[in-house]
């Protein structure tokens, strides 16, 4: 199969949830058999080489079929510039592949990406079935942030014009599904594929310990949508004598003890995946998630997982790995805190090892990419009928 895949970025030159993703995608789809075009781009920085994005993406000498870079456009920033910049990038990438589009099998675009060839090549893309991922759909999820408020309308009626256009929309499953299908999306065009993580982040379960001290680990940006307010609500009102509080990311260090340990932005894998190995529970309170990558990586390490039923966590979290509070709450948070604390050795471990069976039997992309093949070689013949 020949598959174009566009988005607006692809990790590690581009930082992000959607980039991490975009990355394992171009991967597993090329050991999978595929013919991948990679149309990616920066954000003031030089355009990476085909050899560097291929070095990056892949352990051997395993490329990529083709990989076209560009400059994500920039203007003055006002509001919803972004969404300006995001029709400029789609027009872009439209004209670097108009005369190519019947050559695809499938194109799968990453948020706005291919707003351009949807709105403009009607007649083009009943030849190439084309799918879109908006990954979260934050936009249509509830905010008490003024500037959200103001915003998410806008946002959220482009994001439907764009998902409305598209011969198919990609959901991580659970609540993300149920919004798409709310925002006016038949299910028959919703495919349902989880995120996943590579196998060489699972570690063996048989060496997992428990800290005599427990910690709790926050991995993430400092955005008001990732409940950190929540936490430090929680930090600033208890005494941490029986536990550490460990933060990665750049997050303002609006609390200091002790107990508390800030370790800035992160971008080695060593040194990330060390700091998670000698964490028990990642805390993730969030008020709007997608399936965020942090939760899988903190599985496969063999964390006890505490986060908010948002998104499509549902489909990784449960009793039987840790703690799932209906919504981004300072009491569900703290009285959850207080569950972990107060429970035996035994049980903490016994989460910590459903964690990693779960991303085992459930969430490596060597059984992912089977799947999400399965649906594409159906999409391409559905549309072909």
């Amino acid at each position: 199969m020949k598959v174009a895949l566009i988005t607006d970025g692809i990790s590690p030159f581009v930082i992000g949830g959607m980039q991490k993703h975009s990355a394992f995608l171009a991967k597993y789809l090329t050991l999978g058999g595929c013919e991948v075009t990679l149309y990616h781009c920066v954000y003031n920085q030089e355009i990476p080489t085909k050899k560097e994005v291929n070095n990056a993406i892949f352990d051997d000498s395993t490329e990529l079929y083709d990989v076209i870079g560009l400059q994500f456009p920039k203007s003055l920033r006002f509001p919803l510039h972004y969404l300006f910049n995001s029709y400029k990038y789609s027009k872009l990438i439209f004209n670097l592949i108009e005369s190519e589009l019947d050559k695809f099998d499938f194109i799968y675009a990453k948020g706005f990406s291919a707003w351009k060839i949807l709105k403009e090549n009607k007649d083009i893309k009943n030849l190439t079935p084309i799918g879109v991922n908006f990954h979260g759909m934050n936009m249509f999820l509830p905010s008490d942030e003024i500037k959200q408020k103001l915003y998410k309308p806008i946002l959220k009626k482009y994001v439907k014009k764009n998902m409305s256009m598209a011969d198919y929309v990609f959901s991580y499953g659970g609540k993300v599904t149920n919004t798409i299908n709310e925002a006016g999306i038949d299910y028959n065009k919703i495919i349902e594929i989880p995120t996943g993580i590579d196998l060489s982040w699972v570690v063996n379960k048989e060496k997992l310990v428990i800290n005599d001290k427990l910690k709790f680990l926050f991995i993430g940006r400092n955005d008001p949508l990732k409940g950190l307010d929540i936490i430090f609500r929680y930090l600033k009102n208890n005494e941490l004598n029986d536990c550490e509080f460990h933060f990665v990311g750049p997050i303002k260090k609006n609390v200091i003890s002790n107990n508390i340990k800030y370790f800035g932005e992160v971008k080695s894998f060593a040194e990330m995946t060390k700091i998670i190995d000698c964490c028990d529970v990642l805390i993730v309170p969030s008020y709007s998630e997608g399936m965020p990558n942090v939760i899988l990586e903190a599985m496969s390490r063999g964390l006890i997982i505490l986060a908010t039923n948002v998104g499509a966590i549902s489909t990784m979290v449960s009793s039987t790995n840790g703690i799932l509070i209906d919504y981004a709450d300072y009491a569900l948070f703290s009285e959850s805190i207080s569950k972990i604390l107060n429970s035996n050795h035994d049980s903490l471990l016994n989460k910590k090892k459903y964690s990693i069976n779960k991303v085992v039997d459930y969430f490596v992309w060597d059984r992912i990419i089977v799947k999400l093949l399965n649906k594409l070689n159906v999409a391409v013949k559905n549309h072909n009928v």
